[in-house]
């Protein structure tokens, strides 16, 4: 995840990552739904968009589920969109989790129009998790796109467990996994393995409990510094 900026281009242009995805880095670029703002950022987006696919870098860019920003996403040329779903897990009456659910079910089937592949966003908490992968098991199941589920619970640390790292994992691995598992809502369990996030040692805990559960595995490793991530994959 990148901003559409000269210096972060640069980086990714060395790095060459398998993938791209645009996010805001200010208050003023954002919508007030949350996602980048294409109608004042498509220039940019678009340069920044040609220049990465150009190095053969899949790119994508996070927005609100409006049909306008989907629109611009595919006249920049983006090859994904991820779909911001805070307002949905944020809710707390039926009725309007019905309409906010409604509107996230309408931008899927405009970005399959499109022909945009479609990602979705984390929670971190436990109600926001399940409710994310609750509309995307509707999703699969009412919608000919075969959408393929990943659970990252393990992508950051809540503010009630920072410096409680250990305390966390055992959280997701004891009470949340379990869940996820009992309901089969996902196919995959990911985790960050990355410095100040999750180390090595922690990341090979929760996947080794993870496949206990027949989860598939992925990993998001060594994105900023090099732990030793992509050997635990290997591994």
């Amino acid at each position: 995840k990148m901003t559409a900026s000269a210096e972060m281009l640069g980086v990714a242009l060395n790095v060459k990552p398998d993938m791209v995805i645009l996010v805001p880095e200010k208050r003023e670029e954002i919508t007030t739904d949350g996602g980048l703002d294409l109608m004042v950022h498509k220039t940019t987006v678009s340069e920044t968009v040609a220049t990465l696919k150009n190095s053969g870098i899949p790119i994508g860019i996070f927005i609100a589920p409006d049909p306008e920003q989907l629109k611009l996403a595919h006249q920049c040329n983006a090859d994904i969109v991820e779909i911001q779903t805070g307002e949905y897990s944020e809710v707390t009456t039926s009725a309007k989790r019905g309409q906010i659910y409604a509107k996230i079910v309408d931008a899927v089937k405009l970005a399959t129009r499109l022909k945009l592949d479609v990602h979705v966003g984390y929670g971190l908490d436990y109600d926001t998790e399940l409710k994310q992968l609750e509309v995307m098991s509707d999703l699969d199941n009412t919608h000919p796109v075969d959408i393929v589920r990943t659970f990252l619970g393990a992508h950051s640390v809540t503010k009630d467990y920072k410096g409680r790292e250990d305390e966390y994992i055992d959280y997701v691995i004891e009470k949340v996994m379990p869940e996820v598992a009992k309901r089969k809502l996902a196919e995959f369990c990911d985790i960050f393995c990355e410095k100040n996030v999750f180390s090595v040692d922690q990341a090979r805990r929760l996947l080794h409990r993870a496949r206990e559960m027949e989860f598939l595995l992925k990993i998001h490793a060594d994105e900023i510094v090099q732990l030793g991530g992509a050997e635990l994959a290997a591994e």
